[in-house]
């Protein structure tokens, strides 16, 4: 449940933000939170080992930026405090969330959309 409400926090977050909020317009965001959700209880030692497409599948056609991770990883530091995440434990979710930048992110925005 925790983790379904720090994601959901992260989503609305970004939907709102003005420079990144436009780019959430054309996806179903209660679809991208499930998965989302799934994904992380996966890396995040859940019951089940996630099982959809790999990271750089799913987010290579978007050209994500690496200023717009940055502002993404903001809501996250947000959303683990507002849930009152132990330091330890927001530390270990911020250092996986960081391995996931580089096959996240098109540095070089060759997939640019």
């Amino acid at each position: 449940k925790i983790l379904d409400q720090i994601v959901t926090n992260v989503y609305n977050d970004m939907r709102a933000d003005k420079e990144i909020g436009k780019l959430f317009a054309r996806f179903r965001l209660e679809r991208l939170k499930d998965r989302t959700v799934d994904y992380l209880r996966g890396e995040w030692g859940g019951p089940e080992p996630y099982k959809g497409s790999d990271l750089w599948i799913s987010h290579s056609h978007m050209g994500i930026r690496n200023q717009w991770y940055d502002i993404m990883m903001k809501y996250y530091v947000k959303a683990l405090k507002r849930a009152k995440v132990g330091k330890a434990e927001t530390q270990e979710c911020l250092n996986s969330l960081e391995k996931m930048r580089a096959p996240t992110v098109d540095r070089d925005l060759k997939f640019k959309n």
